[in-house]
């Protein structure tokens, strides 16, 4: 992996709203599925959703009265999945954009014209973490990840796939499948805590490193070591050539097999 340089400019604070797919901003996403846009974000007390089918008229939604800090969004088998860093409520499920299940909820059986297979479905479950990233992989499963990595068949029932085993703090920012002549599986990036020495000992030498965790079937999970920045990665993109990985302090890495 081979490092470069980057700078960002004239980055807005608020509603990042774009047609690409599987946008991800700091403060609000957005996504152009099912015939209409969707844009999520925060106001100063509750979570808030915005829908449009023109990109010009658009209606304020409530997602809920408190603030759930939104993160992601995405549009996948007839079915939106968002996340959010409540640890209490991190993944919410929707067949419209507009009505939505949190934690421990679920759709009756002909309560709403959208039951998953017109049978009752599952109650909402994901492990107690803050999410920051989903995606759909080209397996049929999705992805979160957070300070674990989970997997789901269906966006309801969600499963650990991928933990650090540690207490020191390490959060994974995003996660993608890449499809490279080199590579082909999940790469997963963040940012954490080693212990470089003293481990066993009060006052231990820890420093903040980069993440970087791989998977060619996206069930068995590798964290790279050594680490290969003291700085912490944010975000991983990739194309059939190269994949590369922009982190903090105006950081870039590259690499053509993930390694």
């Amino acid at each position: 992996i081979n490092e470069m340089e980057y700078t960002v400019t004239n980055v807005a604070d608020n509603f990042n709203i774009t047609l690409s797919r599987n946008y991800t901003g700091t403060t609000g996403v957005s996504s152009a599925y099912k015939f209409q846009y969707i844009a999520i974000g925060e106001s100063d007390d509750r979570s808030i959703l915005l829908n449009s089918v023109d990109g010009v008229n658009w209606n304020n939604h409530t997602l809920a009265e408190t603030s759930l800090l939104v993160t992601d969004i995405i549009y996948e088998n007839e079915k939106y999945l968002l996340s959010t860093l409540s640890t209490n409520n991190p993944m919410l499920t929707s067949h419209d954009g507009v009505v939505w299940l949190g934690q421990g909820e679920s759709t009756l059986f002909d309560q709403q014209g959208f039951d998953d297979d017109y049978f009752d479905s599952s109650p909402e479950s994901y492990p107690a973490d803050s999410v920051n990233r989903i995606i759909y992989g080209s397996d049929g499963f999705y992805y979160g990840v957070g300070s674990i990595i989970t997997r789901s068949v269906n966006g309801i029932e969600w499963y650990q796939q991928f933990d650090f085993g540690t207490k020191t703090f390490n959060l994974i920012y995003d996660i993608i499948e890449v499809n490279a002549k080199a590579f082909k599986g999940f790469i997963a990036v963040g940012s954490g805590n080693q212990i470089l020495s003293g481990i066993n000992t009060a006052a231990p030498d820890v420093t903040t490193c980069s993440v970087i965790i791989t998977s060619l079937d996206g069930k068995v999970w590798n964290l790279q070591n050594p680490f290969l920045s003291r700085n912490g990665l944010r975000t991983i993109v990739s194309n059939s050539d190269i994949i590369v990985i922009a982190g903090e302090n105006g950081k870039l890495w590259y690499s053509i097999n993930g390694y």
